[in-house]
């Protein structure tokens, strides 16, 4: 049985961190919905399923580029397309940054059923907001490709040892700026952590401390998982 995993947790939890570590040490087919729509605006193509759609494309990037949220029946396409694309015999895949609705949810459940996908573990990294407006207020982010740095080991306008692009604080890092968008996140994903949580198997994972803590209690869950 593949092993598939919805990853669930607010800017700053360290999902992005342990979703690539997981993904990588497992052999998952990895979903991250911000490198989908990164790569529609940038290099106007998003998951491998959309290569024949590129409407779809040139919808979503003008969507972000008005600075507007991409509505849920189109992030429904989106993640048709991606999770459609996963390789067969795969050793299973992880969603990371969807969904984040209750519908998004509910669409995610008729999702899976209709491609006969098995039933993925839900994981919720869970930090307090003090923590996270530190840990955000604290990073900084490429502006071309948003690999993230902490503060401490660079300065603004270095540049980005992922790409060729320089790294700068982002503006909805602030702290103020971050307790809005913890107060927005968590009003609006917990319907969609509640949603799924009444259908498949719901995990908080502590996410304080080191990130090697945080790795260890998500493969302790997944083993006992099964």
């Amino acid at each position: 049985m593949a092993l598939n995993v919805v990853f669930l947790g607010p800017p700053g939890s360290g999902k992005g961190t342990q979703a690539e570590r997981l993904a990588g040490s497992r052999g998952l087919w990895h979903v991250s919905t911000g490198a989908i729509l990164r790569a529609c605006v940038r290099d106007g193509f998003g998951p491998d399923g959309t290569a024949g759609n590129p409407e779809l494309v040139r919808q979503t990037a003008a969507i972000l580029k008005a600075g507007q949220l991409v509505p849920d029946d189109l992030m429904m396409v989106l993640i048709r397309e991606a999770l459609a694309a996963v390789p067969a015999g795969s050793s299973g895949w992880l969603l990371d940054g969807f969904p984040r609705t209750a519908p998004q949810a509910e669409g995610l459940i008729s999702l899976l059923a209709e491609l006969g996908s098995d039933e993925p573990v839900v994981l919720e990294i869970f930090v307090p907001n003090e923590e996270i407006v530190r840990r955000l207020s604290g990073r900084l982010t490429c502006s071309t490709c948003g690999h993230v740095t902490a503060a401490g080991l660079a300065v603004e306008g270095d540049p980005c040892r992922v790409c060729d692009g320089h790294l700068a604080m982002r503006e909805d890092d602030r702290p103020e700026t971050v307790r809005n968008r913890l107060a927005v996140f968590r009003e609006k994903t917990r319907p969609a952590k509640d949603v799924l949580a009444a259908r498949y198997r719901f995990e908080r994972i502590d996410g304080l401390g080191s990130p090697n803590d945080v790795t260890q209690r998500i493969a302790s869950v997944l083993a006992a998982a099964g």
